[in-house]
């Protein structure tokens, strides 16, 4: 028999609460816990937007989450709103070490640096769909990424 498995995430759209309930196991390994607020409407984003946007985003939180030795639980906030036509999407995860940003761009400090930066960049790519755009910023050891989606033009 199949153990039944509550789901941890509703948040209005069943590919972002599956997305979320697999993150949260990778995130629970390394001391950290995903917390979402909001809603996530389910017609507005594509299936592999959805995946493609949260899916990054979340890799590159818990990423930055990995590298805390501290041993505290980390947190990593997601809240998700719908207001007159405009989805806005806020991301925020602890870390360790100052993330340059220059043009909107983190400077990477890894060795093979073309291999970097890809997760954002795809990100980017589907936001631009929705007439978005998309916000990188750091203070007082909080990562943010916040997103805007204009739904009210047509496409």
């Amino acid at each position: 028999m199949l153990a039944e498995q509550k789901n941890t995430f509703e948040t209005g759209n069943v590919i972002l609460d599956a997305l979320l309930n697999d993150k949260q196991i990778a995130a629970s390994k390394i001391n950290a816990t995903i917390v979402f607020g909001g809603v996530m409407p389910e017609d507005l984003l594509r299936p592999l937007d959805v995946c493609i946007i949260f899916g990054n985003a979340l890799d590159n939180a818990i990423e930055a989450c990995a590298n805390n030795t501290s041993n505290q639980k980390l947190t990593i906030y997601i809240n998700s709103s719908f207001k007159n036509g405009f989805l806005f999407i806020k991301i925020e995860n602890p870390v360790v070490t100052k993330v340059k940003i220059v043009n909107n761009v983190i400077a990477t400090t890894k060795i093979e640096k073309h291999l970097h930066g890809m997760g954002l960049r795809s990100i980017s790519a589907s936001i631009k769909k929705y007439s978005g755009e998309m916000k990188l910023s750091q203070s007082n050891g909080i990562f943010c990424l916040e997103i805007d989606l204009d739904f009210n033009i047509k496409r």
